[in-house]
């Protein structure tokens, strides 16, 4: 509730401004609907999903990679002192919700809960860059892995699961059209195959955007009469956000 009550003060702050600056209003109160949304629905998943939630990490991921603008647009202002600090501290609150939301549940899980796999309790930065290997590279460096110490596999990809859910597709599937396999193939996997699309379009935005980066830091560092700590900051965050989105994604 931390977090919706620094979003209800920028609020409160905004309004008291002569005159209202119908933007930062706007955008004051989206912030005001977002944090009750993060905060009803990790409040939901926490006893209903056995995961940390997905669309809470992804949201606030995102923000924390966008919000730096702003807050560093705010400083630059006059006389918004107080504005810019509450961006400041409704940025740090983001990231600390952000930690405490990819805490992994396993431990807290009921016994009848405990045979998922640990993939399957992970959350999806852990997933994404699978650092739940971790402990089986680690035991493998110092021991001999047999079947026995193998962790789970996850249970979308059991034979069973997979075979039961291609054999219902095939079945509904025109078996005599041309390439039908393929086609049955990718409607079975369509929700896995969509998945992975989106990380690849975000590699391809970054990386068309990483060439436009790298020009224009030759560009300002060509041109030292216009260059200011101001925008060496910006150039910064924008690096920053650019290998750093190209990495994750």
């Amino acid at each position: 509730m931390t977090f919706a009550a620094i979003q209800v003060a920028i609020i409160v702050l905004v309004t008291r401004q002569h005159p209202v600056w119908r933007t930062l209003l706007a955008s004051a109160v989206i912030d005001l609907l977002a944090a009750l949304g993060v905060i009803l629905l990790l409040d939901l998943e926490h006893v209903r999903s056995i995961r940390p939630s997905f669309l809470v990490s992804v949201y606030l991921f995102i923000t924390l990679l966008l919000d730096p603008a702003r807050v560093r647009t705010a400083w630059l202002l006059p006389d918004n002192e107080a504005y810019s600090a509450l961006l400041s501290i409704s940025l740090a609150a983001k990231l600390v919700l952000l930690v405490l939301a990819s805490v992994e549940k396993k431990k807290w899980l009921l016994s009848t809960e405990k045979y998922h796999s640990t993939e399957s309790v992970s959350g999806p930065f852990t997933r994404g860059l699978f650092t739940w290997l971790n402990g089986l590279l680690w035991r493998g460096r110092s021991e001999s892995l047999a079947g026995d110490n193998l962790p789970a596999v996850h249970e979308k990809l059991l034979s069973s699961e997979l075979s039961a859910r291609f054999a219902d597709t095939w079945a509904h599937s025109d078996q005599t059209g041309e390439n039908a396999l393929l086609w049955a193939v990718i409607k079975c996997l369509r929700w896995e195959i969509a998945t992975i699309a989106f990380p690849r379009l975000c590699v391809v935005g970054f990386s068309i955007a990483q060439p436009f980066l790298i020009g224009k830091v030759v560009s300002i560092l060509q041109r030292t009469d216009t260059f200011s700590i101001d925008i060496s900051y910006g150039l910064f965050g924008a690096t920053a956000i650019v290998f750093t989105g190209i990495a994750v994604s």
